[in-house]
């Protein structure tokens, strides 16, 4: 599948650097390159805008900012970055509708 699509909805992705399981970065698994978040974003970012209305990405993590709530479970920041996200995606979807 081609991320690079255009999106008609206005989109809100949220990544942690630290998640092991759904990855920020590129890595390589064997001779197959794995494209992550970071690339996903850029492919759609080349054909939708950026901002409130259309695409907005939000790393948190080492190379952001630091997730303190890490879930104690095997599953660590993959979940704990739903929890933390969840004052900003709020604030983001009430914008969005106090349009």
């Amino acid at each position: 599948m081609n991320p690079d699509l255009t999106i008609s909805v206005p989109i809100r992705i949220a990544q942690s650097a630290d998640d092991t399981r759904v990855k920020a970065e590129t890595t390589g698994v064997g001779e197959m390159a794995v494209p992550g978040t970071n690339a996903l974003v850029g492919e759609l970012l080349k054909t939708n805008q950026a901002g409130p209305s259309g695409l907005q990405y939000v790393l948190y993590g080492q190379k952001e900012v630091p997730i303190p709530d890490l879930d104690p479970a095997d599953l660590h920041a993959h979940f704990a970055t739903m929890n933390h996200d969840l004052p900003a995606m709020t604030a983001w979807l009430r914008d969005l509708f106090a349009v």
